[in-house]
């Protein structure tokens, strides 16, 4: 067997194989006759890691300038963050809004959601039924100043709920929420609520005593 001779070469980053081919024409000798190889995957991984990268870079540009205003302008925060009482009780949430920004907040609203969270009894709560107020107006918070609202409930229920307090400003199209207050509610059993039992016996043993007295005088007036 004749050996083959294979030549490799480099042009222009391109890597260049020449092996030995016999012509057919006329008995002449043998020629070189290049052959290319070239690296098309490795320059197309490359260019879609490329891609990838400026892709995140922009997402993470438009994320942050999307959100930042609203978050940095107010933070609102609710206290206390747990609460165990019992059906019948009277708490009171208070909930500190705070204006991060360079320039005074004016006309906003506060309000307080409720949500039971008990499982399968998950609905939000008609704050009426719980005597809490819905919403306070604020009509200005003067710049990296603070506001204080209060929002007084009677616990009406038994369970598992949480409690938040939600910022609105018209002017920014996100509101701003606080963290959620988890509120357990136990469940009592009162034999004697509002002092309702001395009024059911102490009644009744009144009348009995009215009665006695006039049938005694009446037999009195008899004799």
């Amino acid at each position: 067997m004749k050996k083959l001779i294979y030549n490799f070469r480099r042009i222009n980053d391109t890597v260049v194989v020449s092996f030995p081919r016999k012509r057919e024409s006329r008995g002449k000798l043998k020629g070189w006759i290049p052959c290319q190889a070239r690296n098309d995957s490795n320059k197309a991984t490359a260019k879609n890691v490329l891609i990838l990268i400026l892709s995140v870079i922009f997402l993470t540009i438009a994320v942050n300038c999307t959100y930042a205003s609203p978050a940095n302008q107010l933070t609102v925060s609710i206290n206390p963050p747990f609460v165990q009482a019992n059906m019948g009780d009277k708490i009171t949430y208070t909930g500190t809004i705070t204006n991060n920004s360079d320039k005074a907040v004016n006309n906003i609203i506060a309000y307080i959601s409720l949500a039971n969270v008990t499982q399968g009894k998950e609905s939000p709560m008609d704050l009426e039924d719980w005597s809490a107020n819905k919403a306070i107006k604020i009509d200005a918070i003067p710049p990296h100043g603070t506001y204080e609202g209060k929002w007084p409930m009677r616990l009406i229920d038994s369970g598992s709920y949480v409690a938040y307090i939600t910022v609105v400003d018209k002017n920014d199209n996100i509101p701003v929420s606080s963290t959620m207050s988890h509120l357990e509610i136990n469940r009592i059993l009162r034999l004697n609520p509002n002092n309702v039992l001395p009024v059911a016996i102490g009644e009744p043993l009144l009348i009995g005593i009215v009665f006695m007295l006039v049938a005694l005088r009446r037999r009195k007036g008899v004799k």
